[in-house]
């Protein structure tokens, strides 16, 4: 497990005559410099997050980098939309036969 260092940025405002503002969202310096070149980060919003730096540490500490489910095929694609057609042919007829409301 590895230690990453984030910060949000102070970035000047894009509108003139406004004060720079702080990003809601926090980045590494690295990603902070990228995004916004005039950009500073706050030093008092750091947040350390320990990410893991191999599939392996990723697997122990049940934060899987591959994802865990199937890929979707086609034959499962039909049936849903066979599903959801009766779905809807069923909320259809329940709803006609239901009295107008005055």
């Amino acid at each position: 497990m590895k230690d990453v260092e984030f910060y949000a940025f102070r970035v000047p405002s894009e509108i003139k005559g406004r004060r720079p503002y702080l990003t809601r969202w926090k980045m590494t310096i690295k990603e902070g410099k990228a995004r916004f070149p005039d950009g500073v980060p706050e030093l008092n919003t750091l947040e350390v997050r320990r990410l893991p730096s191999t599939p392996e540490e990723a697997y122990e500490h049940g934060r899987s980098i591959s994802p865990s489910h199937k890929p979707v095929t086609s034959e499962a694609l039909q049936d849903y939309g066979q599903r959801l057609k009766q779905w809807q042919d069923d909320e259809r007829a329940a709803t006609a036969d239901r009295p107008e409301r005055a």
